[in-house]
């Protein structure tokens, strides 16, 4: 292939998905409470800053920037990014220190995701080890 199909190839690849997360992120709005949980947040942030880059990389092979505009905008998205970044960092740690506490196996992950069907949902890991617990709040509907 020659490189003018494949920079085709990947900037439709790129729109595609800058498209794609900003029908995601619509969607969790209009239909999760994501603002009720600190992972909530988290996710949602986390979409729209991934977002945030795909529309700055799909404005960049545009040309739509000028140059002090596009330096700008790439400052304050990756420092959004790092900060982030930092934040799931904090969300997983503490998440592993509370498993520890609660007697958790160390190699065990603290939340499995399983997908059933058409409705995918998630469940905690008492949930997948039948044993007779509640799922915490932010983990979303579960059956």
């Amino acid at each position: 292939m020659t490189n003018e199909v494949l920079t085709s190839i990947g900037n439709g690849l790129l729109y595609a998905s800058s498209i794609m997360l900003f029908v995601v992120i619509v969607y969790y709005h209009l239909t999760a409470r994501w603002w009720a949980t600190g992972e909530g947040r988290h996710i949602m942030a986390w979409t729209a800053v991934t977002w945030a880059i795909m529309a700055y990389l799909t404005a960049y092979a545009l040309g739509w920037f000028h140059t002090d505009v596009r330096l700008g905008l790439r400052c304050l998205i990756f420092a959004a990014f790092l900060w982030l970044a930092i934040w799931r960092f904090v969300l997983i740690a503490r998440a592993q220190r509370l498993g520890q506490a609660a007697g958790r196996d160390p190699d065990e992950p603290a939340i499995h995701v399983t997908i059933h069907g058409d409705e995918g949902f998630v469940k905690s890991n008492a949930e997948l080890n039948d044993q007779d617990q509640p799922p915490h709040p932010s983990l979303g509907p579960t059956t």
